[in-house]
Parts: C-alpha cells; sequence; structure tokens
C-alpha cells in the first residue's frame, strides 16, 4: 500500500521536474523496446541461406577454394554460425578440411579502428580451434586436443595417419610472402601408421611416437627449426627450409634428416630403410629430402 500512496503522492503534488523525467524514461525504455525486436526480427528472418552461397562463390572465384556450409545461422551477439564448413583445395590434393560448430563474431574492441578483426571458435579434427583474424592479415590461431583416425597421407600411398592430442599454434600474417613474418609450432602424440605391408612390411602398423615440429617463416621462406620424432619404432631427427609458392609443385624442399630405427622395428622395413643410404656403424641414416613438396627426392 506504501508504493500506491507513494505514487498517488507524486501525482497530487508532483515535484519539479517529475514528469520530465518520467517521459523521457518511456522513451528510453521505448527505444530499447525497439532495438531489441529489431535485433531479433532481423536474426529470425533475414535470409542467411543466401548470403552462405554467394560466400562459397566469392570463395572460388578469388580464392581458388571450394567451401560448403551447411546451416548457417545467427550467433549473439551479432555474430554467425554455422554446424559445418568443408574447406577443399588444389593444395589439399584432394582432401577436404571438415569443422563444425563454426562460430564467427567481431572483435568488438577494432571495430572503430582501420583494422578490424574477428574472432572464429569451432571444432577441427575433434579438438577446440580458437583464431583472430584481422583485415590487413593477421591471424592468431590456437588449436587443442585435436586426434587424426585414419586420415590419408598421400593420394598416391596407401598410407593411414592417426595421433591424438595434436596441438597446433600459428601467429603470423596471410597470405605468406612480401614482409611476412610467421611462427608456426606442432605437436602430435600417439602416432600411428597403418597400411604398411603395402611397403614390404611384416607389421601392417608402425608405431613412431609423438612429434614437435617448429616453423619460423619470413616472407616465402619457412625455416624448420625443430622436426622430432621419438618414442616409437624409429627416431627422426631433421631441419632445413622450404619455400612456399601458390601450388605444392611449386614449393621447393630442402631437409636435412637423420633416421634411427629402434629396436622394435619391423626387420623388413629395417632392411628397406637402409636402401635409403648406407647405415653407419650406429644403425643411424643420414638423408636428403629435395625438389617440389608434390613429389621430393631423396638423395
Amino acid at each position: 500500500m506504501s508504493l500506491f500512496k507513494s505514487i498517488s503522492t507524486k501525482l497530487k503534488n508532483p515535484t519539479p521536474g517529475w514528469f520530465k523525467r518520467l517521459k523521457r524514461s518511456y522513451l528510453l525504455w521505448g527505444l530499447c523496446g525497439f532495438i531489441i525486436a529489431f535485433v531479433l526480427g532481423f536474426a529470425l528472418f533475414f535470409p542467411l541461406d543466401p548470403v552462405a552461397r554467394q560466400v562459397e562463390q566469392l570463395a572460388s572465384e578469388r580464392g581458388n577454394l571450394t567451401l560448403n556450409i551447411s546451416n548457417p545461422g545467427w550467433a549473439l551477439p551479432l555474430g554467425i554460425s554455422a554446424e559445418q564448413l568443408n574447406i577443399s583445395a588444389p593444395a589439399l590434393q584432394g582432401e577436404t578440411i571438415q569443422l563444425g560448430q563454426l562460430r564467427v563474431t567481431p572483435f568488438w574492441g577494432s571495430l572503430l579502428s582501420a583494422d578490424p578483426g574477428i574472432n572464429i571458435s569451432g571444432e577441427l579434427f575433434s579438438g577446440e580451434l580458437e583464431a583472430t583474424a584481422r583485415k590487413q592479415g593477421e591471424l592468431v590461431l590456437k588449436l587443442r586436443g585435436a586426434s587424426l583416425a585414419g586420415q590419408k597421407l598421400s593420394p598416391q600411398l596407401s598410407l593411414l595417419l592417426s595421433g591424438s592430442n595434436g596441438n597446433l599454434d600459428f601467429t603470423g600474417t596471410l597470405p605468406l610472402g612480401g614482409n611476412n613474418q610467421s611462427q608456426a609450432g606442432l605437436t602430435l602424440e600417439q602416432i600411428e601408421v597403418s597400411g604398411m605391408s603395402a611397403l614390404g612390411s611384416g607389421k601392417d602398423t608402425l608405431s613412431a611416437g609423438n612429434l614437435q615440429v617448429k616453423i619460423d617463416i619470413k616472407g616465402s621462406n619457412a625455416t624448420i627449426e625443430t622436426l622430432d620424432l621419438s618414442g616409437g619404432d624409429l627416431d627422426l631427427n631433421g631441419s632445413g627450409s622450404l619455400r612456399l609458392g601458390s601450388r605444392p609443385q611449386l614449393s621447393r624442399l630442402n631437409l636435412s634428416l637423420v633416421l634411427k630405427p629402434g629396436s622394435g622395428l619391423d626387420p623388413q622395413l629395417r632392411d628397406l630403410l637402409g636402401l635409403l643410404a648406407k647405415p653407419e656403424a650406429d644403425g643411424t641414416i643420414k638423408f636428403r629430402l629435395l625438389g617440389s613438396l608434390a613429389a621430393p627426392q631423396l638423395r
């Protein structure tokens, strides 16, 4: 009752400016309601599917990419989402990258700057992907907890790669080239390669252990600072360089590798590895990998 008495008193004996403040509050709440209704109506009825198809066409015409966007929708606040995004390109040699539960939202702190950006999140190879991309090409990407299950290594070989707890980091600018400076790192655990019997091995599965790679990129030249594969049936260490081209056929590879078979390596595969180069006294095999990324040659 005291509330009604207070309102009644205000109406009978209004303080100076009380009606004006009340009027302004009504206008403010009305404006907020209109904005909310507009945003909801825009999100519910704006046709995102034609926009997704236009993005697919632009990617094909300008980026030489084939995109397939499934079930585009809105992700609040003011973002877009897709149930799945499939990416294929000539550089992937027939393979397709699948992004699930994709979500793209503006990078709010950059909207009024000359270099606006977006935040990207989703699922890639069963891992969590987080990235920030800016208009001028800066990209920061993190992939955590990825896993591979029967991933084909090459169209020419029947070898399948599996691994768990994969982590990928990239900090730099795309496209690569010019004055670009970027860094990339990759780790993958419990690696196995199946299909080895096709190469003459008595065991079809090779346990390759854990992989660690660190790459420094300047312009279109990538320096492989760390390449370490250990903890499995063989150890592999290497370093070298890669000159990046627009296609694997135009990318030049120059790697120096040291391979050491472990005690658990299949004897038939050990003999086959001896064809790469003459083993040294401790069993290590040193060789180089040269030529194009599409068809490297052993030296």
